[in-house]
């Protein structure tokens, strides 16, 4: 509490008192009732010049109370709520000291909530200043929000299979997944280390970043591209809202098969552009190539007279026709020239004293033991020749490396080969480790 006293009235001084800064030979405090009555005391005048003295120790909104609070405390509650915010009361109560938190929370809500500064100050109608910016379910999206992919649906024995995540569309190992290695054990420390030490930790800093980027780059092509999907059955890719598309795969054509030759070329643009891009460029030069060969077509019916398009199919089938005929000709010269080679054979066999049949059956006995036993036990059963064998072996070996090497190659097989039997092959081919699993 305050000692000061009134010049006027002589009185203790306990709330705040006014200071006259007119009157410098003589300090004049006055009380707040004696300043109100106009009091003038030897030099000062009620017009003079005032300022407003306080000691913080007043009351504020009840003086009756012994337990009342002071204008401190309520400046420290204040700034307590502000501070630690609304509701923290212990907080509160350690930043004002001098009360409970019960008792801050109590006085907060009696003064400056129910009583007469809370209704003046927060309306009791708050106006609705949320704007409502969701779009209609037809808009479109921001762009700046990012594209989820679809989820793939795959059976837990197939996810543990590929190692993947759905809900993440992650693997579990990642490309270049020892990278993180090469900084898990790298500290900064910039009073110990040199310049030269600091420079190499950055430079493998700044390496391990090229090689996140390239990881997030390859996921990047996988999901724009549905590698994942690829490498499913055909029973099991998920559905996409692209199956309705009429947009198909850069690597296919219009048939469905692989083309291999547009995928080759244009299989290193695939990180740069989406599949939508890339599937309608390959459509456009597939679109030049038709073009040119209609305009070879037209050039061709023009070279020949033709004149009207109702002429063209006549043509064609006077040109179908006659390559006929020329492949007849071609047909029965080659087989007035192999008969002749036959006689002419036959005559050297029968002047040197050799049989044909006895070089056939010498040539099929040779080849026979290049088989191995299991081998011939497989062409007894099929009733297959072992030259047959070696042949169909062959292609099949072929076909299958190149497949493995990327190269779109469909298997092939004689005509004349059964099913049973083909398949009989295969499985034999598999299971001795020539192939692996078709």
């Amino acid at each position: 509490m305050s000692n000061d006293l009134c010049v006027c009235c002589q009185k203790t001084i306990n709330s705040c008192r006014i200071h006259c800064t007119e009157c410098t030979t003589v300090s004049v405090d006055l009380c707040v009732q004696c300043f109100a009555c106009g009091a003038e005391v030897g030099p000062h005048k009620r017009d003079h010049s005032y300022e407003i003295l306080d000691s913080g120790h007043f009351c504020l909104f009840d003086e009756r109370s012994d337990s009342s609070w002071k204008l401190n405390e309520e400046c420290l509650l204040l700034d307590a709520v502000e501070q630690f915010g609304f509701g923290n009361w212990e907080d509160v109560s350690n930043h004002v000291r001098t009360r409970s938190a019960e008792d801050c929370q109590i006085h907060y809500y009696t003064y400056f909530i129910q009583g007469r500064i809370g209704p003046k100050t927060v309306p009791r109608d708050l106006p609705d200043n949320i704007i409502d910016h969701t779009g209609t379910c037809n808009g479109d999206l921001s762009p700046s929000l990012p594209v989820t992919a679809p989820i793939i649906e795959l059976t837990s024995q197939e996810q543990r299979e590929f190692g993947y995540l759905p809900l993440r569309d992650d693997f579990e190992i990642e490309y270049d997944n020892d990278a993180e290695k090469t900084v898990s054990d790298l500290t900064l420390n910039y009073h110990e280390d040199d310049e030269t030490d600091l420079d190499i930790k950055l430079l493998q800093i700044e390496a391990f970043r090229e090689r996140l980027e390239e990881r997030e780059k390859r996921k990047h092509v996988a999901r724009v591209h549905n590698i994942i999907s690829s490498l499913l059955p055909s029973d099991k890719k998920f559905k996409t809202d692209r199956s309705n598309s009429k947009r198909k795969s850069f690597l296919k054509n219009e048939k469905g098969e692989i083309d291999c030759e547009i995928s080759e070329k244009f299989r290193n643009f695939a990180q740069f552009h989406n599949e939508a891009e890339l599937s309608d460029y390959v459509l456009n030069l597939k679109k030049i190539k038709q073009l040119k060969q209609r305009i070879k077509e037209l050039q061709r019916y023009r070279r020949n007279g033709i004149q009207k398009f109702s002429e063209c199919s006549k043509f064609n089938s006077e040109r179908l026709k006659n390559d006929k005929r020329n492949q007849q000709k071609r047909k029965l010269l080659f087989s007035c020239k192999s008969a002749k080679q036959e006689k002419r054979n036959d005559r050297d066999c029968f002047e040197s004293g050799r049989d044909v049949t006895n070089g056939r059956v010498d040539s099929d006995r040779l080849q026979a033991e290049i088989l191995s036993d299991s081998e011939k036990k497989l062409c007894n059963s099929i009733d297959m020749k072992p030259n047959t064998y070696l042949t169909i072996k062959t292609c099949i070996i072929k076909d299958y490396l190149q497949r493995r090497q990327g190269l779109p190659v469909k298997m092939r097989y004689p005509s004349h080969l059964d099913k049973a039997h083909r398949r009989k092959i295969l499985t034999f081919l598999t299971h001795n480790g020539w192939i692996g699993s078709v």
